[in-house]
């Protein structure tokens, strides 16, 4: 639960993008976040007065690192919305996909919100890209033996 929550203060669409930030992290590390935290009192303090967040591992992505931690910003109105949230994640996907910048301009360029594009589709826009002609194929007739 998002601190506001615990501490009864007013709600928002900002305590749900807490949420979704403790079970991003929970479905990117397969681990139970808080699980050390028995009694709820121990688990409000630890939330609320010392401002614990689950252990972001070192070989995270630095994009997903960021992302996680401006969700579980203690003041909701620093929390991003749902839209950035999106954006952000096809970003960190495209990052952790594709290393080159140039061929991450090139895909958010071209096929930006989709996971696949036809072999028929990239090879066109990567020519335009890197400036080069394409050229038709030509097929000749080859005679079997």
């Amino acid at each position: 639960m998002a601190p506001e929550v615990l501490m009864g203060k007013p709600l928002s669409e900002k305590a749900d993008v807490y949420a979704f930030g403790i079970v991003f992290w929970e479905m990117l590390t397969g681990v139970e976040p808080f699980a050390e935290h028995e009694s709820y009192n121990g688990f409000v303090s630890a939330i609320c007065q010392k401002r614990e967040r689950p252990p972001i591992p070192a070989d995270m992505h630095p994009s997903v690192t960021k992302l996680l931690q401006d969700c579980w910003a203690h003041e909701a109105t620093a929390r991003p919305s749902f839209t950035e949230i999106i954006t952000r994640i096809e970003d960190a996907m495209l990052a952790t996909s594709i290393p080159d910048p140039a061929g991450q301009a090139l895909w958010k360029k071209n096929w930006a919100g989709q996971l696949s594009v036809s072999w028929a589709k990239f090879v066109p826009a990567f020519y335009a890209a890197i400036e080069e002609v394409l050229e038709p194929l030509r097929l000749r007739h080859v005679s079997s033996c």
